[in-house]
């Protein structure tokens, strides 16, 4: 403009005041709202990045199928990725309806104005918001259903802990009757018989020896004993066990049929 002369600038400056002073009015807001937009629009891709990874570690990504030990997953750590998405989308949802109100409110100013570019570039961004809006619709519902998955596994982490510590039970009571079962058998018959044998004479004097030299008979037969015994004991505890799985194991199976036929009802 400097190197125009004075009449051809004055002239030029006559054409552009006019275009400018249709457009200028929803130039700055239309640039803030439309800034605004391609933010918003990088926070539901975020957004939609998260959904994505929580679904993998959950193992519900139908494209990226995992078998998932529920008792492994850090819970906590998923319950706060879901709440922060859960107040992003929160967030969001609130720009979106200001943004909605803002636009109406262009939109009404746009159609008593007589730029019809302005009118375009209102329009342009109202689409854009809605389009926006409605695909931050769609994640809180999915992230409802993760708080139901995130629930369903730490209950299911639950049940199989205490499944766990129900068989540990089961196989320490079974231990228990098999060792008490020996404890009944042998100890008063040992005991009775140690001090009714002539190993021990309580009926000599004060000098002399009370037990018999042939006690170290006595420790022999006992390993003896003790080395037939034990092997039977340890097949008799094994075998326990394993009556104790197998019961446990017809229980899950159980469960696992009513929870399929749960959901095929559902």
């Amino acid at each position: 403009m400097h190197g125009i002369a004075d009449e051809t600038r004055y002239s030029s400056s006559d054409v552009i005041e006019p275009r400018v002073a249709r457009i200028l009015p929803f130039l700055i807001t239309s640039l803030v709202i439309q800034f605004n937009l391609e933010r918003r629009s990088q926070i539901l891709g975020q957004i939609r990045d998260d959904i994505y990874r929580l679904e993998c570690v959950l193992g519900t990504r139908f494209s990226r199928p995992v078998a998932v030990d529920v008792t492994t997953l850090d819970f906590e750590l998923l319950n706060r990725g879901i709440n922060a998405i859960t107040r992003q989308l929160a967030h969001s949802s609130w720009l979106f309806k200001s943004t909605t109100r803002q636009l109406g409110f262009l939109d009404d100013v746009a159609r008593r104005y007589r730029g019809l570019a302005a009118m375009n570039v209102v329009a342009h961004l109202q689409c854009w918001n809605e389009n926006l809006e409605k695909a931050e619709f769609f994640f809180p519902k999915k992230t409802q259903a993760f708080v139901q998955m995130v629930y369903s596994g730490i209950t299911q982490r639950d049940s199989v802990l205490s499944q766990n510590a129900a068989i540990a039970s089961a196989q320490d009571s079974a231990v228990m009757r098999v060792i008490a079962a020996i404890t009944i058998i042998f100890l008063p018959a040992t005991t009775t018989a140690i001090f009714s044998t002539s190993f021990f004479d309580f009926n000599v004097s004060r000098h002399e020896r009370v037990y018999s030299w042939w006690l170290w008979l006595y420790w022999l037969v006992t390993i003896i004993l003790t080395a037939i015994v034990l092997p039977g004991a340890i097949f008799w505890w094994r075998k326990e066990e394993a009556k104790t799985n197998r019961r446990v194991g017809k229980t899950k199976v159980t469960d696992i049929r009513g929870r399929h036929a749960g959901e095929k009802d559902v």
